[in-house]
């Protein structure tokens, strides 16, 4: 079963990858895939410049975008390590919803209820949030890990905001605005064996565990969502990433 991010031709910008982002990308990789419930050390500053061949500022920029994602932590005089399983602590994803949901808007708080599904195991929460994106507080917005946007009375004017504070968003609906989203058109949105084998609320379940799933991938490795951001997921797949983030997988709905 996949979900795929619809491309937006209005937003095709590629990123380039830098020497700081590849290393950020592949310690995160590394990270994930250890099993460890406790803390444990990484490679120290000069190994990663000798491993990676640049320079000890490119790493240490690196270190300090892992330390910010709440992946590591240094001690004085004895290393780098990565949070463990049991330890590490995820943040929160918001839901930008400027319109109130009425009983018409089923669709969405199954949406809503899919993404509880992955926070709940992860002891983070959905944080619902009516304001502009302009009216946040800091500690709102450092608060998230992402944040899903009900389009609805939404500007570009609210993507460029949540752009700007270096927030990944995906649109959950369809619109005219810029930006990666999930289609709410069953054809659009999964293939059509999926549609043979769950009914409507179960398939509006799973795009709100894609999204919340997606945005905690791209928040860890420090993308921004463009137009190609995100390649089509299984729920396999989806269910092995999440399973590197907690000792406590999800388990469905």
């Amino acid at each position: 079963m996949n979900y795929r991010l619809l491309k937006n031709p209005k937003n095709s910008t590629a990123r380039p990858t830098s020497a700081r982002h590849h290393l950020v990308s592949v310690l995160v990789g590394e990270i994930l895939a250890n099993t460890s419930k406790d803390a444990f050390p990484i490679e120290s500053e000069h190994q990663l410049c000798r491993r990676f061949g640049i320079s000890r500022v490119t790493v240490r920029l690196a270190l300090t975008d892992l330390e910010n994602r709440g992946l590591i932590y240094r001690v004085h005089g004895k290393g780098t390590f990565a949070h463990g399983r049991s330890t590490r602590v995820h943040r929160h994803v918001g839901v930008l919803i400027k319109s109130p949901l009425t009983r018409e808007n089923r669709p969405l708080a199954e949406i809503l209820r899919g993404v509880q599904s992955i926070m709940t195991p992860l002891r983070s929460t959905v944080i619902l949030i009516g304001l502009p994106p302009e009216e946040w507080r800091p500690e709102l917005a450092i608060a998230l890990t992402g944040v899903i946007v009900l389009p609805d009375n939404v500007t570009t004017s609210d993507l460029d905001n949540l752009n700007r504070r270096k927030l990944p968003h995906l649109i959950v609906g369809d619109t005219d605005l810029p930006g990666p989203r999930i289609a709410l058109d069953h054809d659009k949105a999964v293939g059509s064996k999926a549609s043979e084998t769950l009914n409507s609320e179960e398939l509006y379940f799973r795009r709100g565990q894609f999204a919340a799933t997606e945005l905690i991938r791209a928040f860890l490795t420090g993308e921004i969502p463009d137009a190609d951001w995100g390649a089509a997921m299984d729920v396999a797949s989806m269910d092995q990433f999440l399973e590197a983030l907690a000792p406590k997988p999800f388990n469905g709905r």
